[in-house]
């Protein structure tokens, strides 16, 4: 098949669950064969969406990428007023993250026909109202979506009734989008999720401990982005408050990009951004995993804590997490501070239960989430795509309104 994905970041370079779920499902299609292109921005920051790589087509890793420049025009002073990293639409009350990209929308008129399927990933973005409206082949939409106010917004009503059918991660994320859309339940297929197998022998824990100045002690890891969304101020304030309970020299390591800045403490590392060999080790080393987020719709951090050895203490207000803790046996969830103090305490406390349940996730991870297995249904899943909706001879006529508005 001739495969279109649509997203707003990609590249080795940007870090993000869905951001690598594009790049590692292409490259395992096009290792069987498909033709795999990718339609984005030059962007890898979510949160200042600047321009930085060039735009234009090249070939990166056996993927055609497509890239095109983030148009930062500010909207007309009448819209309502938002936050930089967003621009809105008069007459409805909705948001899109990001900005429009020049000439996409022109691009997929001319070109999308010549694919089997447009693949848009994630739901909130310019580039999948783009693909959505704007693709001449059918649209197999990957929302990767979770409770939050963005999916409340009226133009997605347009977004999710317009994609041929739909691959969610859960079914947490399928019943989340069943209950707001009220979509046919036969255009929603969870597809689960493809993971590479990890191995601690390939982890240099050593190094990782001796570039953080962590000695010997004994630390439990978090990664993900440091902002509010992936729940990380909250989860170093109940470490800290578990650490001014139960004094010692366990510490908290951080691994990801700093957005928002969480006051310095002596007892919590963080180490910004960092290559994937050096998050593995971060894992790898530690007593366990804190996964804190409550917006996800699959958890590929909890994954690779399972496969390099780490039981989890996750995140019990997403149902999500707790669907995924609960099929795999691999942790324990919380809901609060006294939770949160409960479930680390009881963990770190008896290591045969932290080994017992790493072993318990990892084996279920092996079995459900191979990439024979996935991509088997995956494939299954376009073709199911491809007879449901033939290609359309042209654009809808009303899926230009967000071009006039902005430039109104």
């Amino acid at each position: 098949m001739r495969l279109l994905y649509v997203t707003p970041r990609y590249g080795p370079d940007v870090y993000g669950g869905a951001e690598r779920a594009v790049r590692e499902i292409g490259q395992h299609l096009a290792g069987r064969g498909h033709e795999v292109h990718v339609l984005t921005t030059c962007a890898r920051s979510y949160a200042s969406w600047e321009n930085v790589t060039p735009p234009g087509d090249s070939d990166e890793e056996g993927i055609r990428v497509h890239r095109f420049t983030v148009d930062h025009t500010p909207p007309p002073a009448a819209w309502p007023a938002g936050t930089p990293v967003m621009t809105y639409w008069r007459r409805t009350r909705w948001a899109l993250a990001g900005f429009p990209l020049e000439g996409a929308g022109e691009w997929l008129q001319r070109h999308s026909q010549g694919f089997d399927v447009t693949i848009p990933y994630t739901y909130q973005h310019h580039t999948t109202w783009d693909a959505v409206m704007l693709s001449r082949a059918p649209v197999l939409l990957h929302p990767a979506a979770h409770p939050e106010a963005a999916l409340n917004m009226d133009i997605l009503d347009v977004v999710f009734r317009r994609a041929t059918m739909l691959s969610l991660h859960t079914p947490e994320e399928r019943d989340l989008i069943r209950k707001r859309f009220r979509l046919d339940p036969s255009r929603l297929q969870v597809s689960g999720m493809g993971v590479t197998p990890l191995s601690t022998t390939d982890a240099d824990i050593a190094g990782f401990r001796s570039s953080q100045g962590l000695g010997e002690d004994p630390y439990v890891v978090c990664v993900g982005r440091i902002d509010p969304g992936k729940g990380i101020p909250e989860v170093s304030h109940q470490f800290v408050r578990f650490k001014s309970r139960h004094p010692g020299p366990l510490r908290l390591v951080l691994v990801g990009e700093e957005v928002q800045p969480i006051p310095a403490h002596p007892e919590i590392v963080k180490t910004g951004f960092v290559p994937e060999s050096v998050r593995n080790a971060a894992i790898a080393g530690a007593e366990l995993l804190l996964q804190p987020s409550l917006h996800e719709s699959f958890s590929l951090v909890l994954a690779e804590g399972w496969l390099l050895g780490v039981p989890v203490l996750a995140q019990g207000r997403s149902a999500v997490l707790r669907g995924q803790v609960a099929r795999s046996g691999g942790g324990l969830t919380y809901t609060d501070d006294a939770g949160f103090e409960a479930g680390l305490d009881r963990l770190l406390g008896d290591p045969a239960l932290r080994r017992r349940m790493a072993r318990s996730g990892r084996r279920y991870i092996t079995e459900s989430c191979a990439w024979p297995r996935f991509l088997d249904a995956y494939e299954d899943l376009l073709g199911r795509v491809v007879e449901r909706s033939p290609r359309r001879s042209r654009p809808p006529q009303h899926a230009a309104p967000l071009r006039a508005e902005r430039s109104a």
